[in-house]
């Protein structure tokens, strides 16, 4: 995922305020790189584009583990450098996830509303799940699409999964990070409870981050070391692909846990590798960042990244409803051309009144917060009198 907050309530991308500009640019340019690379793979579908496009084959999930591991980095960041308060970071979370996700899942409503209009035989039961529409949505809203066994996904945005793992990954921290003593056993254990194992499973990949967010502010500057960890995570992934053994142990490790029904969360032995890969990857720049210098592209790389949560939730049913628009009788490689242009300048768009638009989001939750708190309190008086 996906979200990727800041130490003040500013634009999407890395505050740089506390990290050094180049390591703030690098983990930008990942974020970008990695949400690209789940647009393009989704994009690649043959019932999208005809199979003109590459096929991305594992590269998407990889690319949700990267996101996972920035995202635990990021969390780390924040509550060490601005987020010290549990309200004030629970709300930050909220607000961050709510700007994106709310409008994502509307848009998926009226896209797929459209589309199936135009072009029913695109939405198959691979793609699209429409039973209980107002339960679906309010599980997903309240991010309970993924816990123990649901599946519950958001008619065509199958993307969404990830965001039922990520909220509860910050619960998790916040409860480990804020409590103290007997308070942080009863609560990390009661959310664990709550969310199942599934969720479970790829916590460790979300903590790896946190763990390198505090070894790369105890390491300090070690360019060789650096450089060879940087190397090293390189070609750990290189060999993941290289080596035909990936399917073999993955089928292994996922056999090991069929009965937990693991949907989303298979594939744990790729998974666990890619992030480590990726968190000695990160940990490998920071401790060379200083002789790295990305000059004049640090703003747009900046830019970018402050729409690459809409990218990734915006995208899979503006595929689908502008591939049901589009005329298939044009050459497929021009057909294609234009449905990820259209793509890409509609997320771009949105993302202007929805990712960038972070502070009205604050606002509304911070008056939530503040009417829920009156509300428990007034119970709570209500209770003691009687």
């Amino acid at each position: 995922m996906l979200d990727w907050p800041t130490a003040k309530l500013g634009g999407g991308a890395l505050s740089e305020q506390r990290l050094h500009r180049s390591l703030s640019t690098y983990l930008n340019l990942m974020r970008v790189a990695a949400a690209l690379v789940v647009f393009l793979y989704h994009a690649s579908y043959p019932s999208i584009t005809d199979g003109v496009l590459h096929h991305f084959g594992y590269l998407a999930n990889d690319m949700v583990m990267a996101f996972f591991v920035l995202s635990g980095f990021v969390i780390a960041y924040v509550a060490d450098s601005g987020e010290d308060e549990p309200a004030t970071f629970i709300k930050a979370r909220l607000a961050r996830l709510y700007s994106v996700a709310l409008p994502a899942l509307a848009l998926t409503v009226l896209a797929d509303s459209i589309g199936r209009s135009l072009n029913p035989d695109l939405y198959d039961s691979s793609s699209f799940q429409g039973s209980h529409p107002i339960a679906r949505l309010l599980a997903n809203a309240a991010f309970l699409n993924q816990v123990w066994f649901l599946n519950v996904r958001p008619f065509s945005n199958g993307p969404y999964w990830s965001i039922g793992y990520e909220f509860w990954y910050y619960m998790l921290f916040a409860c480990a990070h804020f409590l103290r003593g007997r308070s942080r056993i009863i609560g990390v254990a009661a959310l664990c409870c709550a969310v199942g194992p599934k969720i479970l499973l790829l916590f460790p990949i979300w903590l790896l981050g946190v763990i390198t967010y505090r070894l790369s502010r105890q390491t300090g500057d070690q360019p060789l070391l650096g450089a060879a960890l940087f190397l090293l995570s390189l070609a750990a992934y290189a060999a993941l692909w290289h080596f035909h053994y990936r399917s073999q142990v993955d089928d292994r490790v996922d056999a090991f846990f069929h009965a937990l029904d693991l949907q989303m969360s298979f594939q744990l032995f790729s998974k666990y590798v890619v992030g480590l890969a990726v968190a000695m990857n990160i940990l490998g720049f920071s401790m060379m960042q200083r002789l790295v210098d990305f000059g004049h592209a640090g703003r747009p790389i900046q830019w970018l990244a402050g729409m690459t949560f809409s990218i990734y939730l915006f995208h899979y049913p503006l595929l689908h409803l502008f591939a049901a628009i589009l005329p298939v009788a044009i050459d497929p490689r021009v057909r294609a051309f234009l449905l990820i242009g259209l793509v890409l300048g509609m997320i771009a768009l949105l993302a202007a009144v929805t990712e960038r638009q972070k502070k009205s989001a604050r606002l509304l939750v911070d008056r939530t917060w503040t009417v829920a708190t009156r509300i428990i309190a007034t119970w709570q008086r209500a209770y003691r009198a009687s």
